[in-house]
C-alpha cells in the first residue's frame, strides 16, 4: 500500500499545504474544500460558546449623580464615572 501525498490550496489563506495537514469542508453544493490548521485555529469558535456570549442590558443607578440608565457597560452615561454605579434592584418588597 502506498500513500500519496497531495498538495492542495488552503481555501482561505490560498498557501499551497499537504492534505494530510488540513481540514476538509463539505460546502452545500457538495464541493469538497480544505483549510489549513493554522487557518482553522484561527478562525475556530469554542464548541460551548465562551466568548461568544451577547451582553444584554441591565439596569443600573449612579449614586452619585442619581441618574438611573440601562446599559451594557458599568459607567454612567450622564457623569462618565463608574465608581458610584450599582445595579438597580428593586423588588417587591422594597416598594412595600
Amino acid at each position: 500500500m502506498t500513500v500519496l501525498k497531495m498538495i492542495v490550496p488552503c481555501f482561505r489563506c490560498k498557501e499551497k499545504v499537504d492534505k494530510n495537514e488540513t481540514i476538509p469542508i463539505k460546502l452545500i453544493n457538495k464541493e469538497q474544500r480544505y483549510e489549513c490548521f493554522k487557518c482553522y485555529n484561527r478562525n475556530k469558535t469554542s464548541d460551548w460558546g465562551l466568548g461568544d456570549e451577547i451582553q444584554i442590558k441591565r439596569n443600573f443607578v449612579c449614586q452619585r449623580c442619581r441618574y438611573k440608565f440601562s446599559a451594557k457597560s458599568i459607567t454612567c452615561p450622564y457623569c462618565d464615572k463608574s465608581d458610584l454605579v450599582v445595579e438597580d434592584n428593586i423588588t417587591v418588597r422594597d416598594l412595600i
